[in-house]
């Protein structure tokens, strides 16, 4: 799959929509996921790469790793 840059998706994927611009304390992922299904379903954000599409053309987004606080071993010191 590639992503498909629009005015709603950037070339990493990111998603810009007005309700997320302007989120509040009443806001719910509800009420964004029926804006997004509104808008993906007339503009698909990702589309099948076609029969010998280059594999480098495609640039990955560069993970970071983990900060100290986010490593598994931290993690189960957790309560649980």
């Amino acid at each position: 799959m590639v992503v498909k840059v629009s005015k709603h998706v950037d070339d990493r994927g990111r998603v810009y929509h007005p309700y997320l611009a302007s989120w509040s304390e009443t806001s719910t992922l509800v009420e964004l996921f029926a804006n997004l299904i509104g808008i993906f379903s007339v503009e698909p954000p990702v589309f099948s790469r076609p029969p010998g599409f280059a594999a480098a053309a495609i640039n990955p987004i560069p993970m970071s790793p983990k900060p100290p606080h986010m490593a598994s071993s931290s993690m189960a010191a957790l309560p649980h």
